[in-house]
């Protein structure tokens, strides 16, 4: 009688996971709502402006948004840049006029610093911290 008992219940998990299947995949065809973006910033080409945002933007602890330009800044180099609620972009830190090619956005570390990584002239790396 145990081997009919398991038997029965087997049959009716088989059957549970097929109906969750099932649900799963018409679940699955349900399409989302379209979404419509908001532009916060719109980024300028000028020495008072991180131009050209790269990869990733992060959002502070004080709630700011902030990112990586590769080019413009003071020394057309690029820069990190900070973007209010309001949309107001201001420049934290300019790159050097040796460093380059900072694409790898920022990541907020456990001690609220902002770290990322650039190139620099002539061939080196920088790991930096803002």
């Amino acid at each position: 009688m145990k081997s009919n008992h398991l038997g029965k219940r087997s049959g009716m998990i088989a059957m549970v996971l097929s109906m969750l299947a099932v649900v799963g995949i018409f679940a699955a065809n349900i399409p989302a709502q379209a979404q419509t973006p908001t532009t916060l910033h719109s980024f300028q080409n000028g020495s008072t402006d991180a131009c050209e945002p790269e990869d990733n933007i992060v959002q502070g602890r004080d709630g700011n948004m902030y990112g990586v330009g590769v080019s413009c800044g003071t020394n057309g180099t690029g820069a990190v840049y900070k973007i209010s609620s309001t949309g107001v972009e201001s420049v934290v830190f300019n790159f050097p006029s040796n460093w380059s090619s900072c694409f790898s956005g920022l990541t907020l570390g456990s001690d609220g610093n902002f770290y990322g990584t650039c190139f620099t002239n002539p061939g080196g790396n920088v790991a930096f911290s803002s």
